[in-house]
């Protein structure tokens, strides 16, 4: 899950994936958020409205946290509240590149079947490269 915020990208699943341990106490003692209780609190998130979620306190706390912890992990000191003071209307979310397994070439090709036949005449062998020019 990505957002947009005054022009900048933030990656707030993988700032919940790899916080570090000072992010992770400052965000419980800022916050009451844990990393369980707000990763809990992200499951909620799917299948809400905008209404929904801006009526569910505990829900724009957890995304508080967030925003903060994202902001944080990408080199932002900010405060809680200067990290959640942008207009709201004005953040987007930016869409999530598609999961595409990294491309295994042998994968992709196809296999060759291998056909013996006795009485074909064999391959001639390959050319050798002609040699270069001498230069004086």
């Amino acid at each position: 899950m990505k957002i947009i915020i005054e022009g900048k990208e933030y990656d707030l699943t993988a700032a919940l994936q790899r916080p570090t341990l000072f992010l992770v106490r400052e965000m419980k003692i800022r916050t009451g958020y844990g990393m369980k209780s707000l990763k809990e609190q992200s499951e909620r998130f799917k299948g809400l409205t905008e209404d929904d979620f801006l009526e569910d306190a505990d829900l724009m706390g957890a995304f508080m946290a967030m925003i903060w912890l994202a902001r944080r992990t990408a080199g932002e000191n900010l405060s809680l509240e200067a990290a959640n003071s942008f207009d709201f209307n004005e953040m987007q979310w930016a869409p999530d590149e598609p999961a595409i397994a990294p491309a295994d070439p042998a994968a992709e090709l196809p296999k060759a079947e291998t056909v013996s036949n006795p009485d074909a005449e064999p391959l001639p062998a390959a050319a050798e490269p002609a040699p270069e020019p001498l230069t004086t």
